[in-house]
């Protein structure tokens, strides 16, 4: 639903937690309950592509519509750029079906690096505060707007793969020394914490109903 609005109504009520959630949530679906179309890998490789050459095809048609507009170069990424936009939807679930049908033997090195990835995606991209820092001014992108192609690979190929291993380390180290003790005590201290939530809940149903008589 989020991608039909934020598609074709252009609503922003959706950020990229929501979006990672419903391409979690069409994921587990897909895993647990899709019938065998979903586990053959031919099917997935042609999802894949077939969405992929649509999500070219759509910045190919709206380049030219947006030259005769007279609209900015993001106009042409419009179905492909920010979160939950209707072919990067489709792509995404192609990229999750192509891998989860993909033969590969257990990795216990991918399944740790695997557990860091929403942290990544905290760290670096849900703050305007961080991606400013780490994209205007650090890896300085907007400099880059007119560099040629080899400058602009060379420079993705170097940030990107930075970003995500700093990013991984700083949370795979959250999980290690500071995940472990904090759980723990909900664990040990669960039933005193529920009991202190309910007192503070009903307090505030108590100031909010004197507020409301007032």
């Amino acid at each position: 639903m989020n991608t039909i609005t934020v598609t074709f109504f252009k609503s922003n009520t959706f950020n990229e937690i929501t979006w990672y959630m419903n391409i979690y949530f069409v994921g587990a679906y897909l895993r647990l309950y899709a019938d065998d179309w979903s586990k053959r890998l031919s099917f997935s490789v042609k999802w894949l592509l077939i969405f992929v050459a649509l999500s070219f095809l759509s910045i190919a048609l709206l380049d030219v519509v947006g030259m005769r507009l007279h609209k900015g170069w993001a106009f042409s990424y419009y179905f492909m750029i920010d979160s939950s936009k209707i072919l990067a939807f489709f792509v995404s679930i192609g990229v999750f079906l192509f891998f989860k049908n993909l033969p590969m033997r257990h990795s216990h090195f991918i399944n740790v690096v695997a557990k860091t990835t929403f942290g990544v995606l905290l760290i670096h991209a849900h703050s305007d505060a961080m991606r400013t820092l780490l994209w205007k001014h650090l890896a300085d992108v907007p400099s880059l707007l007119h560099a040629s192609t080899p400058v602009l690979v060379l420079h993705a190929m170097i940030w990107a793969p930075l970003v995500f291993i700093v990013c991984s380390a700083l949370d795979y180290l959250r999980i290690c020394y500071l995940e472990p003790p904090v759980m723990n005590y909900i664990y040990k201290n669960s039933d005193a914490i529920e009991t202190r939530t309910n007192r503070m809940i009903l307090k505030l149903r108590m100031m909010g109903k004197r507020i409301r008589e007032l």
